[in-house]
């Protein structure tokens, strides 16, 4: 299968690559991730000379959450091409470079600097961290300083650049167009989401820095119903953007995308509906993978329909399994006794992991249903009350 994906005349093996300032640069994380099955490896911020981060306390626990300000706090362009640069080196991997600075003449000196070395293949450029006072946020807030600085560092990279954009403006439209004119290969969206927290008890903020980024979070609709989500982590967040979409909603379109579109991508898309679902922490074994979801807690899709009938119809476990037995009459996957295995299991975990579920955070209602306690559970009336 071929996963090969282009950006800016550069070639990755695959599209999935780790977000800047989450990974360091790789040599944290190699004991826990294979790095040659990345197509890239996007580095932390390096700025042209160390960079000590914002004073402390820089990360502050939050509602459903966390806060973070570290300030971009690294070595230096010095200790970066003397250490991260061999020990990426090593792996069969892209190296994209994300590079800070305070003024246009830094940015200019780390990118003349990483020039010179074959080994990055691009070049982020972050004109859009919040958590520091100098730099980075102020180019990327006003169009006409981010033109002219992604004008100047195409006039010094030999490599493309990415320009790494900010939400934390009026209109993120206008900074692209900016961005595009000046002459940017490709645009990273977005950067962290400004977020506050203050202490009511001292009175002060929580954060030195005042404000910091805010965590978004991934778990969907499904993983919530099933509690399939580490409390305190992978579901908790300041702003929950999946919380009312299913699994099945997003297989349905990536299915409907494969159908539409013609060739590779459609062969690309089609794979991803053919891989298992996983969140891939456990190594592969022999090229495959290692932990499946649906081996633990059951085939998504029926959760998802034993879900719909529960929220929107409020039927008992009798009824539901009549109707399951109909809707998936003739797949030999779902003989009756696995039906009735996971609908038990469904039931018992649905009502055993509603803790989870209580601390959820704010977020969007996409669909007609949602689990979060701070939205309404309908957004219509049942049939039952027509």
């Amino acid at each position: 299968m071929n996963t090969q994906t282009t950006i800016a005349g550069v070639t990755f093996k695959n599209p999935v690559m780790t977000a800047s300032g989450t990974f360091g640069s790789g040599m944290e994380y190699e004991e826990f991730v294979d790095l040659n099955r990345l197509g890239a490896v996007v580095t932390k911020g390096v700025a042209n000379v160390p960079w000590p981060g914002n004073p402390t306390p820089r990360v502050a626990e939050v509602y459903g959450g966390m806060l973070n300000a570290i300030g971009l706090q690294n070595p230096g362009i010095d200790v970066f091409m003397e250490r991260d640069i061999p020990f990426l080196k090593k792996y069969d991997t892209k190296i994209i470079v994300n590079v800070c600075g305070k003024t246009v003449e830094d940015y200019v000196d780390v990118v003349e600097r990483l020039g010179d070395e074959p080994a990055v293949s691009m070049l982020e450029i972050n004109v859009s961290c919040p958590n520091v006072k100098e730099g980075a946020i102020a180019f990327g807030q006003k169009a006409d300083a981010l033109y002219n600085i992604t004008s100047e560092l195409k006039n010094h990279a030999k490599q493309p650049i990415i320009m790494k954009l900010s939400p934390n403006v009026t209109d993120i439209t206008e900074m692209a167009k900016a961005a595009e004119a000046a002459g940017a290969d490709a645009l990273s969206l977005i950067n962290t989401i400004t977020g506050m927290k203050i202490d009511i008890h001292r009175r002060k903020f929580a954060i030195a820095n005042k404000t910091g980024g805010m965590v978004v979070g991934t778990g969907d609709l499904s993983e919530l119903v099933l509690g399939w989500a580490t409390y305190n982590g992978d579901h908790m967040s300041m702003y929950g953007v999946n919380g009312s979409i299913p699994k099945t909603l997003v297989r349905y379109l990536v299915a409907y995308e494969a159908d539409r579109v013609q060739g590779e991508l459609s062969d690309v898309l089609r794979d991803v509906l053919d891989t298992p679902v996983s969140p891939e922490l456990l190594p592969p074994k022999d090229g495959e993978i290692s932990q499946k979801t649906e081996d633990l807690v059951g085939p998504y899709e029926l959760h998802d329909f034993y879900l719909y009938y529960v929220l929107r119809f409020g039927f008992g476990p009798a009824k539901i399994f009549r109707l399951a037995r109909a809707a998936f009459a003739g797949r030999e996957e779902y003989p009756d006794a696995v039906l009735y295995k996971w609908l038990r299991n469904f039931y018992w975990r649905f009502f055993a992991q509603q803790f989870k579920r209580s601390c959820l955070p704010d977020g969007p209602k996409v669909g007609s249903v949602t689990l979060s306690p701070r939205c309404l559970l309908y957004t219509s009336p049942s049939p039952r009350d027509a």
